[in-house]
């Protein structure tokens, strides 16, 4: 599938979802996804249990943040362990 599913909440986005992270990749994979992308208003918090449940499911996780900045809402995606 071409298709990857980037912009998801968690439930570390406060009052925004209520997914839980580790969650994710097993939902990913039953819809037949390979990746999958977590995208967190603000936070990072969920980066760890979604990238533990990855490695356990065999789906390839992408990391992400959404940035609120002068009423404009920025989603920044990691590119290495260097920066975004």
């Amino acid at each position: 599938m071409s298709f990857v599913p980037l912009h998801i909440y968690s439930g570390f986005s406060y009052l925004k979802s209520a997914l839980v992270a580790k969650n994710l990749p097993a939902i990913a994979k039953k819809y037949g996804y390979s990746k999958v992308g977590i995208t967190d208003d603000g936070s990072l918090s969920g980066y760890a249990p979604f990238e533990h449940a990855c490695a356990v499911s065999g789906v390839t996780p992408v990391f992400g943040m959404d940035a609120n900045i002068n009423e404009g809402c920025f989603s920044l995606f990691v590119i290495n362990e260097e920066g975004y």
